[in-house]
């Protein structure tokens, strides 16, 4: 679970983790070690102390193994064996003897801490590499983006959201407000969201095609043709 060689969200010190930006270009903040948010895009969540007090969990931070591993310092595994290799012997990524723990040390506390605030889950993940993705200043004021969830707003099938109209992403400081204001309310939407539920993925591909085939008002599906800024 700890070696970022058989999982890829696991913490990877040959990485150089940055902290991502909101809407207007600014950064969302750089964690302590000592005090990391347990959520960099909901700080209300609290902070973890990660010089005595990690834990190898990704979402809620509880170890619901049988015999639950003690709070500690931060670390990571490295790992020796084959990837590939699935047995629970020889070079196998069962075979506890291919890893070897590594405590962090002063000069990574920094890195670990963006780690765990950023990108040790799906989920922030997700949310910190769409970020930078749009992030990219050359999109600024050439296209524009439409935004739906899988399952439904923050999880609740009852709030099954709709395809939003296109509009045009302006760039940070773009002199049009209206264009810059789109930009600012994708990245809230964007670190808003949360990830309960399911994930339909064949019904979301289809409402997509429906979207780009100028259907409108197919089961929330608007037109894409339908005015907006700067048309």
């Amino acid at each position: 679970m700890t070696a970022s060689a058989v999982n890829q969200l696991a913490y990877d010190p040959n990485v150089q983790y940055v902290v991502p930006i909101d809407g207007n270009g600014g950064s969302l903040g750089t964690p302590s070690f000592t005090a990391a948010w347990i959520d960099g895009y909901n700080k209300t969540a609290g902070t973890r102390d990660l010089s005595n007090n990690f834990l190898p969990c990704w979402d809620d931070l509880t170890d619901w193994r049988i015999t639950p591993l003690p709070a500690q310092a931060a670390y990571y595994h490295d790992f020796t064996g084959d990837p590939n290799n699935n047995s629970d012997s020889g070079t196998g990524v069962g075979n506890q003897a291919n890893y070897t723990k590594v405590v962090i040390g002063p000069a990574e506390e920094q890195n670990f801490a963006i780690w765990f605030s950023y990108y040790r889950n799906r989920l922030l993940a997700m949310k910190s590499a769409a970020g930078r993705a749009f992030a990219d200043p050359t999109l600024g004021g050439r296209v524009r983006i439409a935004q739906q969830t899988m399952w439904g707003y923050n999880g609740s099938k009852s709030t099954k959201t709709n395809i939003s109209l296109m509009k045009l992403f302006g760039k940070e400081n773009d002199l049009d407000a209206v264009a810059k204001q789109n930009r600012v309310d994708f990245f809230t939407w964007l670190h808003a969201l949360q990830n309960t539920g399911g994930t339909p993925l064949p019904y979301s591909m289809w409402k997509a095609g429906e979207y780009y085939r100028d259907i409108e008002n197919v089961d929330g599906v608007p037109s894409n043709m339908t005015p907006v800024n700067n048309p």
